[in-house]
C-alpha cells in the first residue's frame, strides 16, 4: 500500500526499515519545530566535554552539536541507522557504535552528557525504560547530564498528522500512540511530568528539570 505525498508515493514501512533521514525529510511543520527546538535546547545547555547520543538514528543530533563538544559517540541498535550514521557524520570527533542502549559497552563515569531525543524513550516498555535510564546514569560522570525529549500528554494530534502523512495507521489507546504499517510499527508513550519525574528518580538521578520544549513536547534534564 502506498500514500500520496505531493508528487511522491511513499511505501508503508516499519519505522526501523529506513534510515531516519526519511522522517526528517518528510516532517510536518510541527515536527520540524520539535527537532529545531531540540537542537536549540542542547546547544544552549552543552559546553565541551564528551557526549553520548543514545538511539542516534541517522545522526541529526550529532551533526547539530559536534562543534560544541570535545568528542561524541552515537549508539544505535539498528544496522540501518548505523550505516546512515557512518555516512552522515564523518567529523573527526564523532564515533559510531553498534550497541543496545540497555546494555552499553562503556565504562562507568566516562561521559559528561548523554542525549535521548525524539521521544525514543517512549517506544519502550517501562522495564526497558528503567534499564535505559540506569545505563545512561552509569556512564555519566558525577554531575553529568542526560537530556531526554518526549511527547507530552497532548501530542496525539501532531503524531497522527505526521505518521498518517507517511502512510502509517495511527490510533490512540490511553497514553499510548500506536503506529503500524505493513511491515510492523511501534508504540509511543505520551508522558506526564509526574511519570518523567518518577522514572528519573527511580533510576537514581539526583536532580530532575522538566521544561516545555514545544506546545506538545517536554525536555527532561536529569543530573547524576
Amino acid at each position: 500500500m502506498t500514500n500520496e505525498m505531493g508528487n511522491r508515493r511513499v511505501d508503508k514501512k516499519s519505522v526501523y526499515d529506513v534510515d531516519f533521514d526519511y522522517y526528517i525529510n518528510n516532517a510536518t511543520p510541527a515536527y520540524i519545530d520539535f527537532m529545531n527546538s531540540e537542537h536549540d535546547y542542547l546547544r544552549n545547555s552543552i559546553s565541551r566535554g564528551r557526549l553520548l547520543e543514545l538511539g542516534a538514528g541517522s545522526g541529526r543530533i550529532l551533526k547539530a552539536v559536534h562543534d560544541i563538544v570535545d568528542s561524541a559517540v552515537g549508539v544505535d541498535k539498528s544496522k540501518t541507522q548505523i550505516s546512515a550514521l557512518k555516512r552522515n557524520v564523518p567529523h573527526g570527533n564523532i564515533g559510531v557504535v553498534h550497541a543496545d542502549m540497555r546494555d552499553l559497552p562503556f565504562k562507568e563515569g566516562y561521559f559528561d552528557y548523554a542525549t535521548l531525543m525524539f521521544s525514543t524513550l517512549g517506544n519502550f516498555h517501562d522495564e526497558d525504560k528503567a534499564k535505559i535510564l540506569s545505563e545512561a546514569r552509569r556512564i555519566l560522570k558525577k554531575g553529568g547530564k542526560l537530556f531526554v525529549s518526549v511527547y507530552a500528554e497532548n501530542a496525539f494530534d501532531y503524531q497522527r498528522e505526521f505518521y498518517t502523512g507517511l502512510g502509517f495507521d495511527v490510533r490512540n489507546e490511553g497514553s499510548l500512540t500506536i503506529v503500524s504499517g505493513e511491515n510492523g510499527g511501534f508504540v509511543s508513550e505520551r508522558f506526564t511530568r509526574e511519570k518523567l519525574e518518577q522514572l528519573a528518580r527511580s533510576a537514581g538521578f539526583s536532580e530532575v528539570r522538566i521544561t516545555p520544549l514545544t506546545e506538545w513536547t517536554y525536555m527532561c534534564e536529569m543530573v547524576k
